[in-house]
């Protein structure tokens, strides 16, 4: 804010706030201190004084905003306690703290705060004033805007601890009433860092990494150190009697000195013999011949020994693929980014504006059962899903990349060349159908790995069966390669992933599942009018047929 604090008397012992609740008395605020009305330098309009205006200035800006600071510094001191004690002590010990400056935060009249920005942007605009008032008065409107908002920074710093601390339901409730209370939220780019921060933390709060558990160490009992055996000293039988050993003094010797050999004349005196034997060492060393360890077929994480897909012999020569067109490659993953922009609240009961509206949809049974509530609820979750972003579409994108990555392994070069050898032998068993049952039959076909349920990836399976029972075979030694548990982490990625499908295509879908309900009650015509709009705003274009024709059976 621009001003010094550590000096500044807290608010509630200048006598100008309540000390138990923060209040400050608006009429010791406004009218001992602010002239009611402002004007160029009249003194009648500023209360009858005959100072000049340029000290009148003075004085005021000199004392709105010290006492702008005051109350100011009472509600950033009560947060700042709530933070210390949640770094030091955990969430439980700073919830009274919290709680402590949202109550002094609401306490503060936002009325009046609006009425002193409005006096000081009026202030401001007087050529009378210097430099120095000019520069109070703009710390002093800085400082009534962080009053105005701090209602919702109070509280936006709470979610994000509920939010850091894996509480996601609660954190989000508290998050989107902050900022209905501070609509510039959204705007703040630090905001937005330290919401992503917030939600990873939560996540790893919400699923902690094992520690691994240490064995308890060992002790060793203490064993005292054994002395050596003391062996008795026994005497000499016999007396010992000290040997002569005589000394003689040294006498000086000369080296002799030698006749000088001549070259070739005389041999040594000691010739060197040659060696008899050869040295033989005492173990033989053998050359060392490299050996190489055998190298093992690496088995992939997913496949235990007892879990050993078949082998099926592939064909030497590959079918045309343009019926089926399958694509070997990464699974297609929404990339992890969080929403930036406004959040669509939720309902009483922490829903999303799709989970309301398919909530609403099982309670209209048939004709004339759509009651006045229920209406309600369909136009409150649509109004909803127009306000902003699905709160839970974060969270369902981590889920879907999580799901991705487990997925991986199944991309692997063998798999998918074996996965590939299935798609030719469905085309080779799918040539002699008509047009129109091979059309219906690539579909079905493509549609078996898209399931998000075990129970619609059968009657996939089912159905295709139907339309040619030569693919029976085919498909059960297909899903006896793929196992189990891989056909599950196929179920968990389509479902996590049509999740995030459906929540960001929040608008289109709140409003086809209402003409649906519509069309069941017997309103044709303002089913017609919504469908319309839902096929406007569709963001997927998967769903555009699918709506249409469902549109034309049920006769919209």
């Amino acid at each position: 804010m621009g001003n010094k604090r550590s000096g500044v008397i807290p608010f509630e012992r200048s006598g100008q706030c309540d000390s138990v609740t923060g209040v400050c008395d608006p009429t010791k605020l406004h009218a001992d201190v602010y002239p009611k009305v402002l004007d160029k330098g009249s003194a009648d309009k500023l209360g009858g004084s005959k100072e000049p205006v340029d000290k009148r200035l003075i004085d005021r800006a000199t004392l709105s905003q010290q006492m702008t600071a005051r109350e100011l510094d009472n509600v950033l001191s009560r947060l700042q306690r709530a933070q210390d004690s949640f770094n030091k002590q955990g969430l439980r010990a700073a919830l009274p703290g919290y709680q402590d400056a949202i109550r002094c935060a609401d306490s503060i009249d936002q009325k009046a705060v609006l009425k002193e920005r409005a006096i000081v942007k009026e202030l401001l605009k007087s050529d009378k004033i210097d430099l120095d008032t000019r520069q109070k008065l703009q710390r002093e409107d800085a400082d009534l805007r962080i009053l105005q908002r701090s209602p919702g920074i109070v509280r936006s710093d709470l979610a994000l601890r509920l939010i850091e601390s894996g509480n996601f339901l609660n954190g989000m409730q508290l998050l989107l009433e902050a900022q209905k209370r501070d609509p510039e939220m959204n705007r703040s780019a630090d905001f937005q860092r330290r919401l992503k921060h917030a939600i990873d933390a939560g996540q790893d709060a919400k699923n902690p990494v094992p520690v691994p558990r240490l064995a308890p160490p060992q002790v060793v009992p203490f064993e005292p150190r054994q002395q050596p055996p003391q062996f008795p000293i026994q005497p000499p039988q016999f007396p010992i009697q000290p040997q002569p050993f005589p000394i003689q003094p040294r006498q000086p010797q000369l080296m002799p000195v030698e006749p000088r050999l001549q070259p070739w004349q005389q041999p040594p005196q000691f010739p060197i013999q040659p060696q008899q034997f050869p040295v033989q060492p005492k173990f033989p060393v053998q050359p060392r011949q490299p050996q190489l360890m055998p190298v093992e077929p690496r088995q992939q994480p997913w496949q235990q020994p007892w879990q050993q897909p078949p082998q099926f012999k592939l064909p030497d020569q590959p079918a045309p693929l343009d019926l089926l067109r399958r694509q070997s490659k990464q699974p297609d993953v929404t990339p992890l980014q969080l929403p930036v922009g406004r959040f669509a609240p939720l309902d009483s009961q922490g829903r999303s504006p799709v989970e309301s509206s398919q909530s609403a949809f099982a309670s209209v049974t048939g004709a004339k059962t759509l009651t006045p509530e229920v209406r309600r609820q369909f136009e409150l979750a649509i109004k909803n899903a127009d306000t902003g972003v699905s709160p839970k579409l974060a969270f369902f994108q981590q889920q879907e990349t999580k799901a991705a990555n487990l997925l991986k392994p199944l991309m692997a070069p063998e798999i998918a060349k074996v996965m590939v050898g299935f798609d030719e032998e469905v085309s080779k068993a799918s040539a002699q159908m008509s047009p129109d049952k091979k059309r219906v039959a690539v579909q079905l076909y493509g549609s078996i790995d898209k399931a998000p349920n075990a129970v619609e990836r059968q009657e996939a399976q089912n159905q295709l069966v139907k339309l040619n029972p030569a693919l029976k075979d085919i498909l059960t030694r297909r899903e006896q390669y793929l196992g189990p548990n891989n056909v599950q982490l196929l179920l968990n990625y389509n479902g996590w992933k049509n999740a995030v499908q459906t929540e960001k295509n929040q608008v289109a879908i709140t409003r086809f599942v209402f003409s649906l309900a519509l069309s069941k009650n017997g309103d044709h015509n303002e089913a017609k009018v919504v469908m319309a709009q839902a096929l406007k705003l569709n963001r997927d274009p998967e769903l555009t047929e699918h709506w249409k024709s469902m549109a034309k059976k049920i006769g919209l």
